[in-house]
């Protein structure tokens, strides 16, 4: 039996499905806070979306960070005002 360069197997790239248990999101009614985060979030390459409800969906994976962002905003709008 021998093997010829010709045969050659397919390349398998995984494939990664997103479960909607995979999700969060959450609503922000101050505008100027809202704005912050989302830049924030921009800023730290963090995976977000707006839903049609308005609130911001993210990636539970990314929960710390996007409670980070949103303690902080908090805090600089508070300490603003």
């Amino acid at each position: 039996m021998t093997c010829s360069e010709e045969t050659t197997l397919p390349e398998l790239k995984p494939t990664f499905v997103q479960q909607i248990s995979d999700v969060d999101s959450f609503r922000m009614g101050n505008e100027e806070i809202r704005q912050d985060i989302i830049n924030a979030l921009i800023a730290d390459s963090i995976e977000h979306w707006e839903n049609e409800d308005g609130s911001i969906g993210f990636y539970k994976k990314d929960t710390d960070r996007v409670d980070a962002i949103g303690f902080f905003a908090i805090g600089a709008y508070a300490a603003r005002q």
